[in-house]
Order: C-alpha cells, then sequence, then structure tokens
C-alpha cells in the first residue's frame, strides 16, 4: 500500500489544515488506485448542523470513499491510513483510469460542479508525491 497526495496541489497543507478537509490523497495497491475523502470531525460537525440546521435537510450524504480522521497532515494521515490497511481500503470504490490519468470518484453531479468551476477531474499518476 503506498499513500500519495498531488504534487501540484494548489492548496499548501496550512490551508488544508484550515479547511478541516481533503480530497487530494490517493493509495495505491495492487496497482489500483483509491482517491480519498479525508474530513476533521470538527469540519463534519458542521456540515451536519449546516446541512440539518440552517438549510432545515432531513438528510446528509457522505462524500464517496469519505474516512473522518482526527488530523489531517500529511504525517498523520499516512500514519492513520496504514492503520486502517489495506482490507478497509479495498472496499472502497477504486478510481477509473485512461492511461496515466486517475480519474477522482466523483458522482455525475460533483463532475459537473468541477466542470463549472474548471476543476481538474483527474490528475496523471506521474504528478503523486509519496507520503
Amino acid at each position: 500500500m503506498i499513500i500519495y497526495t498531488i504534487s501540484s496541489n494548489s492548496m499548501d497543507e496550512a490551508v488544508i489544515l484550515e479547511k478541516g478537509f481533503r480530497n487530494d490523497v490517493f493509495v495505491e495497491i495492487e496497482g489500483i488506485y483509491y482517491n480519498l475523502f479525508i474530513i476533521e470531525p470538527e469540519r463534519l460537525i458542521s456540515e451536519l448542523e449546516l446541512t440539518f440546521d440552517i438549510e432545515n435537510r432531513n438528510f446528509f450524504v457522505l462524500d464517496t470513499n469519505t474516512i473522518v480522521l482526527k488530523r489531517i497532515d500529511n504525517n498523520s494521515v499516512a500514519e492513520q491510513i496504514s492503520q486502517i490497511g489495506e482490507s478497509a481500503i479495498k472496499l472502497m470504490a477504486p478510481c477509473s483510469r485512461e492511461g496515466d490519468e486517475i480519474l477522482f470518484c466523483l458522482s455525475s453531479a460533483e463532475k459537473e460542479m468541477y466542470a463549472e468551476n474548471g476543476w481538474n477531474t483527474s490528475v496523471n499518476k506521474n504528478t503523486l508525491t509519496r507520503i
């Protein structure tokens, strides 16, 4: 199991820590890549409060491959994902690939939102940095 982050990521670690979530982490197991959405408990709680209390919805749907971790800096992520282990990661949705391009695990609504904002929906595996 190899854990990567996007090396050309525009959000540096300080910004990631401030936001309380990240989707720039990939885990490779036997040549298969998994894109993780990692969120801190405090950020998840604020998202739930926003959904239930402010938006007055009765449901909350987690992003694909969501993991709640106490700390989301690179070192903590690598340590905690190693503790989670390969067998748990293999239960998640794997990324599709087109050659060296790894496609983010996005719903059709997320893909539409990414397109509207000009965000990348894939990453070249050669730009990943091991953490």
